[in-house]
């Protein structure tokens, strides 16, 4: 029986949580999106005591803090979109750039990959920052698979 237990999570500061999304293209070059957003809450498994997660730091980058993270709900983001060269520079944003920007807001994900760009599969980035709060909750998964006849 594994010892981890299940916390619920959630920003304790307004724009509290940044979730960083990375596609590449062929020639190397990164669209980054980093969404703030207002709020938000996780469910996350630890055999780590909460409280000193909690005391060590007001930042906590989640998917490498916990063993398993599940996002319940975000609300209210903004996005901020960077491109980074193949050498790990960020790129000044031209008129071409806005426009691709323009056409992703329009179009979503699927235009990403439309024009070259792949993700790693990996789940984004998260990281909660100005503090969090937590609560003990059940394993999100249980139910899942359960037999309805």
């Amino acid at each position: 029986m594994s010892d981890l237990k299940w916390y619920n999570i959630a920003n304790a500061s307004k724009y509290g949580i940044n979730e960083i999304q990375y596609f590449k293209n062929s020639e190397g070059m990164v669209f980054k999106i980093d969404t703030n957003w207002k709020s938000g809450s996780l469910d996350v498994s630890t055999d780590k005591s909460m409280r000193i997660l909690q005391t060590l730091s007001n930042t906590l980058d989640v998917y490498p803090s916990f063993d398993e993270a599940y996002i319940n709900s975000f609300t209210d983001g903004c996005d901020e979109y960077t491109f980074i060269d193949s050498n790990g520079e960020e790129i000044e944003q031209t008129e071409k750039h806005a426009a691709f920007i323009e056409s992703f807001q329009d179009e979503g994900v699927n235009f990403l990959y439309d024009s070259g760009f792949t993700d790693d599969e990996d789940d984004p980035d998260v990281i909660i920052t100005g503090g969090f709060t937590f609560e003990d909750t059940t394993d999100p998964t249980l139910g899942f698979f359960t037999d309805t006849k």
